[in-house]
């Protein structure tokens, strides 16, 4: 399931909640959900994190945290997303598949 954020914060709620039905409807144990951006966008992701828990549904989320941009907005699922980040400097680089996930990750670099 693609969403792209809202300018709008009413319809920015919407989202977690349609995204944690859908979930539900689909009888879902659990979700990985995954955010590409920062700011405005953190509003989405932590809202649909916290719907989707709410509902008791197991969480994860993938997420690209840098050493200069960290969350706009946290909560109590903050703690399960997995930063994605692998280079070395910590920051976004243009080596192909540097900044994504793959079984070479070293380690888990949790978000705190």
């Amino acid at each position: 399931m693609g969403i792209g954020p809202s300018q709008n914060n009413a319809e920015k709620h919407l989202v977690g909640k349609r995204v944690s039905v859908s979930l539900e409807d689909m009888g879902c144990k659990g979700a990985i959900i995954s955010s590409d951006g920062w700011g405005s966008s953190d509003v989405d992701y932590m809202n649909t994190m916290m719907e989707v828990g709410n509902r008791n549904i197991s969480i994860v989320g993938l997420k690209f945290i840098s050493r200069k941009v960290t969350f706009a907005v946290t909560n109590e699922y903050s703690d399960f997303i997995v930063n994605i980040n692998k280079s070395k400097s910590r920051t976004e680089t243009e080596v192909i598949c540097e900044n994504n996930p793959d079984s070479r990750m070293p380690g888990k670099h949790w978000y705190c």
